[in-house]
């Protein structure tokens, strides 16, 4: 039993040593065995998918605009300013009021038009208009209260020629 083990071993070592030698030599001059390894896959067209639900939001209902634009319209004729000379911009494009500023100017304009909304304006106020006098010094920052059938506020703020912005007051209109 000795010698046919013995046998086998002799026989079977430089069969082994034959076989394994250009695998050994391969994966010792290329370490990355490219036959397992995985290819990318990459896409030939991206699609962006975009649910039914969020294109019907996306869309502002005619209603809602209406009301927001008499909305605007009756706060505007509250004023007790005389309002030909301001600027009108949605609240939401204040981006094109602060990009007439410096960069010091635009975040205490944003800050402090934030910060006076914030502590007036509640769930269900209507989108206020931002009106800005040509000079960029005076702001009104007008909306209604209770989606549309409350009064109206008005935030009045200035930066009297410097860079820093203030409310000078918030009064019910």
């Amino acid at each position: 039993m000795e010698v046919f083990r013995h046998f086998i071993l002799m026989i079977c070592m430089p069969l082994l040593f034959l076989f394994l030698l250009p695998l050994v030599y391969s994966t010792l001059r290329d370490p990355v065995d490219h036959s397992t390894q995985m290819k990318k896959y990459i896409p030939d067209q991206t699609i962006t998918y975009q649910s039914t639900e969020s294109k019907i939001s996306a869309q502002p209902s005619v209603d809602f605009d209406d009301r927001i634009k008499r909305s605007w319209s009756e706060g505007i004729d509250r004023l007790e300013v005389p309002v030909s000379n301001y600027l009108r911009f949605n609240y939401f494009e204040t981006d094109q009021i602060t990009q007439k500023m410096g960069d010091e100017e635009a975040t205490s304009f944003n800050d402090t038009l934030l910060n006076s909304l914030i502590s007036v304006r509640k769930t269900g106020d209507l989108v206020p208009i931002v009106l800005i006098d040509q000079s960029f010094n005076n702001a009104i920052l007008v909306f209604q209260k209770n989606e549309g059938k409350g009064g109206f506020v008005g935030i009045f703020m200035s930066n009297e020629g410097t860079q820093k912005w203030k409310v000078n007051s918030i009064d019910k209109l």
